[in-house]
């Protein structure tokens, strides 16, 4: 049994003085800790805008279920990157796709002081 549990313990202290600490590249952080973008008007009139957009589409039906999208907000307010997380119906997905794709920009995050790329995830709902 001593036998057993020392070389646990070795094989262990291997393992733990082979792991390499490698920093994060914090230039490339989406992850802001600062103001957080804003859509203008805020997030009531993100949502305002949704449904003006879902309105003018005509989708199958409607779902109760929200799909979740997240995507990039550029140092500039340009959405930059739109990926469908979750979506009720594959066929809403390229509807959301277009939608972002005439979105106004959006008041971009900040990091000290400067404008940085941040990731946001809301849902988007249909009915």
């Amino acid at each position: 049994m001593k036998i057993w549990l020392t070389f646990a313990f070795v094989i262990f202290a291997l393992s733990l003085s082979a792991q390499e600490v490698v920093p994060a590249d914090t230039s490339k952080s989406y992850v802001t800790y600062g103001p957080e973008p804003s859509f203008p008007g805020g997030l009531e009139a993100f949502y305002k805008f949704v449904q003006k957009e879902l309105e003018t589409l005509d989708l199958d039906g409607t779902s109760s279920d929200p799909a979740w999208v997240k995507f990039l907000v550029d140092k500039d307010g340009t959405i930059i990157k739109v990926v469908i997380l979750e979506s009720p119906d594959k066929g809403y997905e390229n509807a959301i796709r277009d939608m972002f794709k005439r979105m106004p920009k959006w008041q971009p995050a900040r990091r000290e002081g400067e404008f940085v790329i941040s990731e946001m995830t809301l849902p988007i709902f249909f009915n």
